[in-house]
């Protein structure tokens, strides 16, 4: 469910863990943002963790201040 309430958007979310790196605005663009998405998926296979098989991938958070978080649920 995504409500929106003004320029809030309230996102339901499944609890689980996750790995997080972030990116600046510079290391945001494309292809650079691979590099942050590799060290996050790299630090959960690194940690002998495994990757979720539930509906929750690996996904975005963009922040107003143009940096972006990148997380990968993992059991």
């Amino acid at each position: 469910m995504n409500d929106t309430l003004g320029d809030i958007v309230v996102r339901e979310i499944p609890a689980h863990r996750g790995a997080m790196g972030t990116a600046t605005l510079d290391q945001s663009r494309y292809p650079t943002i691979l590099d942050v998405w590799d060290a996050v998926i790299t630090w959960v296979q690194q940690n002998k963790l495994k990757m979720t098989d539930e509906t929750v991938a690996c996904y975005e958070i963009w922040h107003k201040d143009d940096t972006i978080s990148i997380v990968q649920p993992f059991e």
